[in-house]
């Protein structure tokens, strides 16, 4: 279960008591979406070199470009959906910010201001998490991370760029969060694992 939740229990229930739309899709009002939100949060490290490795909320300055404040560290959140297997879940999307992608080299094309990586849960409908992947914002570096249960498709053509799955989520027991590990300076997804 979810870390502010108070059992397995609660979860499948709040999961289960979701109001639906015509389409079947999931629709929290804004108190129970803050309060998913809220529990699933995962427990986030970054390695941090320098104030290119803080993360910040976005805000307009004198330039057309938008510009990371780090006085105020923020994490993004928002709801959104999938469809898996003819269903419809519900996925909790948790975004980051950063000033700067710094050049590891003379050329390197990656390099530049503003930076962000997303990070996102699949939940099942008794409220377990099935999968979290996690891109850049730009869209490079998506990465799948399923729970044990989730049967892998292989790709259709062995020379097709197919989901790179570098490991398996980590039970949770109740109470415990997912703890991800952020690179500094390119701020990959470099490892997932339980909270203590």
């Amino acid at each position: 279960s979810a870390a502010g939740l108070a059992s397995h229990a609660d979860v499948a229930d709040l999961q289960q008591r979701l109001p639906r739309d015509a389409l079947g899709i999931p629709s929290p009002d804004a108190a129970t979406a803050q309060r998913l939100l809220a529990a699933y949060a995962p427990v986030i490290d970054i390695d941090t070199e320098a104030d290119h490795d803080r993360p910040g909320r976005l805000s307009w300055g004198a330039s057309p470009a938008p510009q990371v404040n780090l006085s105020e560290p923020v994490l993004y959140q928002r709801i959104s959906h999938t469809r898996l297997g003819g269903r419809t879940l519900l996925q909790l999307v948790y975004s980051l910010w950063f000033p700067e992608r710094p050049a590891h080299s003379g050329l390197d094309l990656l390099a530049g201001r503003i930076d962000a990586v997303v990070l996102r849960l699949t939940l099942d409908e008794r409220g377990q998490v099935l999968l979290l992947d996690s891109i850049h914002g730009c869209g490079c570096y998506h990465v799948f991370v399923p729970n044990a249960a989730m049967v892998l498709r292989p790709p259709p053509d062995p020379q097709a760029e197919w989901a790179f799955v570098p490991a398996r989520l980590p039970a949770l027991e109740p109470g415990q969060r997912l703890r991800v590990h952020i690179a500094a300076a390119d701020h990959q997804l470099v490892g997932v694992a339980a909270d203590a």
